[in-house]
Order: C-alpha cells, then structure tokens, then sequence
C-alpha cells in the first residue's frame, strides 16, 4: 500500500513568494539603466525563476518516498539545470559582472525563503 506521506508537498507563502517578487524587482530595478534592457530582463528572469523552481522540486525530493515522483522530479530538476545553464551562460557572455550580482542576490533570496537552502 502506498503512503501520500512522502507525497504531500508544502507550497511556499504567499507573503514569502511576494517579498521574493518585491526584492528581485527592486534588485533589477536597481541596475543602471543601460542594463535594463528586454534581453537582459529576460535572462535574469528566467534565471531566477528556474533557481527557485529547482530549489522548489530539490525541496519536494528530499520528503518524498515513492521512487517514481523522485524519478519525475530528478527530470525536472535536470530540467531546470539545464535551462539555469544556458540562460547563465548566454548572461555571462553579455553581461559577466551583472550575472555575478545577480547570482550573489539569488543566494540571499533562496537563503531568506527557504529554511531548508543547500547552495
């Protein structure tokens, strides 16, 4: 008999994914203004999003017992990686010094909201 146990997810709070909303507008909002461009916009959205959904299904995995929802979230996971990584590697070839601010916000960012970070 299967346990939903290790299936029962936590979803983040509202308030926790609002703040986090509110600080990486800040943060982009803070760039000088030659920066703030639509393909640079683009790169550092996505690369936050996928930080924080890879750190969503990472958190989700570690509580989970059923081996196939770990097989599926391991996928997602890679998923995510690899989109983390191209979209990196496209910023770092436009913009080096700002994929490094946004890398360090990032860090602060998954270090606030989730309890459980692993960098």
């Amino acid at each position: 008999m299967l346990s939903l146990k290790g299936m029962i997810t936590t979803l983040p709070h509202p308030e926790a994914i609002h703040e986090l909303d509110a600080r990486m507008t800040q943060f982009l909002e803070d760039q000088e203004e030659e920066v703030f461009n639509h393909q640079l916009t683009s790169l550092k959205l996505r690369l936050t999003q996928v930080a924080m959904c890879h750190e969503y299904s990472r958190m989700e995995y570690d509580r989970t017992v059923c081996i196939m929802r770990r097989g599926e979230l391991m996928e997602e996971m890679g998923m995510y990686q690899a989109d983390y990584q191209e979209a990196r590697s496209h910023l770092e070839r436009v913009n080096p010094e700002l994929l490094d601010k946004l890398e360090a916000e990032l860090r602060i960012q998954k270090q606030m909201v989730f309890t459980e970070y692993h960098a």
